[in-house]
């Protein structure tokens, strides 16, 4: 990691790292201090500040807050040059250099600029958690407001039953990349298996004749009415607490309500009703890969889970979801060329690599061009078939 303490415009010292800037070159203390003061939460009970740099964000959090701070460095040499520039020795500042060392909880606010994602590049590792964790804060804060409106209309409208059992040993996880458009087909005969489809695929399945055993939608945005409006689907479905609720509402098939890990209010409502609290991974399909596993099926089959794309397509064809974009990101597919993706995808490749290298049942892929997922070998439909025998 490369450090370079460098004079900003106004006299006082900035910081490099990695060639980033951590502070503005002109007024360093000044850009921390307004940074803070956007950011800050009083309500929170204890703070994590991750990265140290020269301190300049812990002193202005400090002078907020007399409650417990924990400060995140990444680096030995980060450490000595914080204290070759401050002499700050507050009883509730905790510098700490790894995560472990923190008991997270949900009344805890992570702080993390995104100067720091940015000069992590280099280091994969540190990168990819910095990165997700910024692209969670980013989604919350600009939904935040729209998931609790949605969470207390779903509340006031939620009948408590409990999940169905599950009637096969194998789930199907039907998503809505290009690679469904290949592998369709390998559904329409549905003995012996279960299938769970995300909301974007629910038309692209009713199109070709196929009803899934569930749908499952997570999104709080009132554009995904457009994924069950308007079709035939009386099935199950499974939302999140935090889901649009007019689309919830609108549904006239059995509801069954999914509670997300980490979402105070959800955790709640988990408890009282004694759902199982679900770790999401930031999207719908993660999510259901979570119920997935709880419910305890042998073999979950992976069908348009690509999580990147040839050319410009995201999505397969019909899908609520689809749009064309243009991309540098490449990651290797399971044919062993390499694809275009985007970044959030990317964080769910990460959720998904992590989640299926401890899972407790076997994983398989069906989308010859999607992203190599670790643990998760690539399926042909004869050894498809098998699976349901």
């Amino acid at each position: 990691m490369q450090m370079e303490v460098v004079v900003a415009n106004n006299g006082f010292n900035t910081l490099k790292i990695n060639d980033i800037f951590l502070y503005s070159k002109y007024r360093p203390i000044e850009d921390a201090e307004k940074w803070i003061d956007k950011e800050f939460d009083d309500s929170a009970e204890s703070y994590i500040l991750l990265g140290l740099g020269l301190g300049y964000h812990l002193m202005q959090l400090a002078k907020k807050t007399n409650k417990d701070i924990y400060v995140l460095y990444f680096d030995p040499k980060e450490l000595t040059i914080y204290k070759e520039n401050n002499s700050s020795c507050q009883s509730n500042i905790h510098l700490i250099n790894r995560l472990s060392a923190i008991k997270f909880n949900n009344k805890m606010q992570v702080l993390l600029h995104h100067s720091w994602v940015q000069a992590m590049k280099g280091d994969s590792k540190i990168y990819e958690i910095l990165d997700t964790i910024k692209r969670n804060q980013m989604s919350f804060k600009k939904f935040g407001e729209k998931m609790f409106l949605n969470a207390t209309e779903n509340i006031k409208g939620y009948i408590h039953k409990s999940y169905p059992e599950k009637k096969a040993k194998t789930a199907c996880l039907v998503s809505s990349g290009p690679s469904l458009n290949e592998t369709i087909s390998w559904l329409e005969d549905n003995r012996n298996i279960e299938i769970y489809a995300v909301g974007s695929s629910l038309k692209v399945l009713l199109e070709k004749g196929i009803v899934p055993n569930a749908v499952i939608i997570t999104d709080a945005q009132d554009n995904i009415q457009t994924q069950l409006a308007g079709n035939v689907f009386n099935g199950d479905l499974y939302y999140l607490l935090t889901a649009n609720a007019g689309t919830v509402k609108a549904h006239h098939g059995a509801k069954y309500l999914l509670c997300q890990e980490g979402y105070l209010l959800a955790e709640e409502v988990a408890d009282k009703f004694n759902l199982p609290k679900l770790a999401t991974g930031g999207s719908v399909a993660t999510t259901t890969f979570s119920l997935l596993e709880y419910k305890g099926y042998e073999n979950i089959v992976f069908f348009g889970q690509d999580l990147g794309f040839i050319g410009d397509n995201t999505h397969a064809a019909g899908s609520t979801s689809g749009k064309n974009v243009q991309t540098a990101l490449r990651i290797q597919s399971n044919d062993a060329s390499l694809i275009n993706t985007q970044p959030n995808l990317k964080t769910y490749l990460r959720w998904f690599n992590d989640q299926c290298a401890k899972t407790n049942g076997k994983v398989f892929n069906t989308a010859r061009n999607g992203a190599v997922i670790k643990n998760v070998p690539l399926i042909n439909r004869g050894e498809f078939e098998n699976l349901k025998a």
